[in-house]
């Protein structure tokens, strides 16, 4: 059904993926009050896709405004919550990361994306030679790409790479057999073809995970008597040689990535979400829009919306028009991490 297929999944056996579906809300430019961009994710389990399939299809003919595609700019608060509700007790997660194009500008934004492509340059001697050539053409791609590309880009490397860590730990201890493999399904920009920009992107995406890995690991509690904590079909499905050394390999954990223009259900539902969340950072999202949205996030020790700053410096810190609203209603009642049996690992 869909088409821009990048790579083509393989079967697997049922119920053992995790189908991640990435779309993103606004154009990231301006550097004025409400540049308000964000890049929303959201995990589906597959044994949760067929009955949630049916019961969007019951509701989603009042959801159409125009077309035969229902598109999150479209909806009032009370449709969006309704969208909401009818995911938010399944084995459904949503990430989000949000950039605020006031805290920036483009002077810094530009200089920030030339200074990578410069510290790219510097690495190529230590990238092994079967792909260094291709490394080297991606590295140099960076400094043309459009400061918007290059803004949702990085956000979507964030994304991808909190998605992994949060959703291994979470059904680590829920359901570990589905951590077999990621599917992941990205809204593409042209029905026609795989743009440049989204080749770039599912290439280059294999080096930013490893570098935000190093970086950032993602999280895992040292094993404890009494918890449990199953991480071996995750292990088993994404470790692999890379280099000298033998760890999980980002590359496994992209092996099925896809771009479609296509109507797809999963795509649907995170054009709302992420339509929502940019609404609500701009003011424009009644109350009862994103009252529940949380309760698609899993809790932790910081905002459920993460708000990078991609310039040189510190990380620049202001008060926002919608500071309030993302401190009293997205830093808790997320879905919980651990398992009733596991909470004593929060020690």
């Amino acid at each position: 059904m869909e088409t821009g297929s990048i790579i083509t999944a393989r079967p697997a056996m049922a119920g053992t993926q995790d189908h991640v579906f990435i779309d993103e809300s606004g154009n990231f430019t301006g550097y004025h009050p409400q540049s308000v961009s964000v890049v929303g994710a959201l995990a589906i389990l597959e044994g949760n896709l067929p009955r949630l399939r049916k019961k969007y299809a019951r509701i989603r003919q009042s959801l159409l405004a125009d077309g035969d595609e229902v598109k999150g700019r479209d909806l009032d608060a009370a449709q969006i919550n309704r969208v909401v509700r009818l995911i938010k007790d399944r084995d459904a997660i949503f990430e989000v990361t949000a950039v605020d194009l006031e805290l920036h500008t483009a002077a810094d934004v530009a200089a920030y994306q030339q200074q990578l492509a410069a510290d790219m340059q510097q690495l190529l001697p230590q990238i092994p030679d079967g792909i260094r050539e291709r490394v080297a053409a991606a590295s140099n791609y960076i400094g043309q790409i459009p400061a918007q590309l290059f803004l949702q880009a990085l956000m979507t490397f964030d994304l991808m790479h909190r998605v992994i860590g949060h959703t291994a730990l979470f059904f680590s201890q829920r359901k570990p057999y589905t951590l077999r493999e990621f599917n992941w399904v990205i809204d593409g920009k042209n029905p026609d073809k795989v743009t440049k920009w989204e080749n770039w992107l599912e290439f280059y995406a294999r080096g930013a995970l490893a570098s935000l890995s190093a970086r950032d690991p993602a999280p895992r509690p040292e094993p404890k008597e009494g918890a449990l904590l199953d991480f071996t079909y995750f292990d088993k499905a994404h470790t692999g040689q890379i280099g000298d050394q033998h760890g999980i390999d980002p590359a496994l954990l992209l092996k099925h990535v896809r771009f479609s223009s296509d109507i797809n259900m999963g795509l649907e539902i995170v054009d709302i979400l992420c339509n929502a969340t940019r609404r609500m950072l701009r003011l424009e999202l009644d109350r009862a829009g994103w009252i529940n949205l949380h309760k698609l996030m899993i809790d932790r020790n910081a905002t459920y919306i993460k708000f990078p700053i991609f310039q040189a410096g510190p990380d620049v810190v202001q008060i926002a028009v919608y500071g309030a609203i993302v401190n009293a209603a997205f830093r808790h009642g997320g879905r919980p991490m651990f398992t009733r049996r596991n909470q004593f690992l929060l020690d």
